[in-house]
């Protein structure tokens, strides 16, 4: 009794897959034309390079500020103060060289373009890596300090001089000692509730 229930089953269901097959196969003329008409659209591909905003490429959604900087709140002159980042006070800073406008260093102050907010470039790096071995060459060949082990093989580092931030996570991403390195910006996150 149960070989007989099977085999109509799959009899049926044979029968099924021919009908639809058959149907499937029989597609009005216009459906086919609109088909083939559309077939070599080509979508549009963008390049981190084609993001710019006044001249200047922004990277992952954050323009450097020229003119100001971020220094720890207790050490802000409060008359110079003119926003305030976690710990931080954003004060106005004369420029001083071609080379600080050009590079990104720890203090600086970043604006979201997304969300219309600063960050703060605090100077460290989350790097994740394999094993202690890869850490200590990492510290080693370029010069950091470890500033905290989150003990789930990522490790927060900073650089022991001031040097140029956006040169350095190139450097270590391609050195092969990390299996990823991102640097730290502090800003807050405004949500809608």
């Amino acid at each position: 009794m149960k070989f007989k229930n099977i085999l109509t089953l799959s009899s049926g269901l044979a029968v099924s897959v021919i009908a639809f097959q058959s149907l499937a196969t029989e597609l009005p003329a216009e459906f086919k034309r609109t088909t083939h008409a559309h077939a070599n659209v080509s979508l549009p591909t963008f390049k981190a390079s084609d993001f710019k905003h006044d001249g200047q490429q922004i990277s992952d959604g954050y323009k450097k500020v020229q003119d100001m900087k971020a220094v720890p709140e207790f050490l802000a002159t409060p008359s110079e103060v003119i926003g305030q980042q976690g710990e931080y006070a954003l004060v106005k800073s004369a420029r001083s060289s071609a080379a600080n406008e050009e590079g990104l260093f720890a203090g600086d102050v970043m604006k979201n373009h997304i969300s219309g907010g600063f960050a703060v470039v605090t100077g460290n790096f989350a790097v994740r890596v394999d094993d202690q071995s890869n850490l200590n060459a990492l510290l080693e060949q370029f010069n950091l300090a470890v500033v905290k082990d989150l003990n789930i093989d990522v490790v927060i580092v900073k650089p022991v001089s001031q040097v140029d931030l956006t040169q350095l996570q190139g450097k270590i991403a391609a050195s092969g000692l990390v299996k990823a390195v991102k640097l730290e910006k502090l800003e807050n996150l405004n949500q809608a509730f």
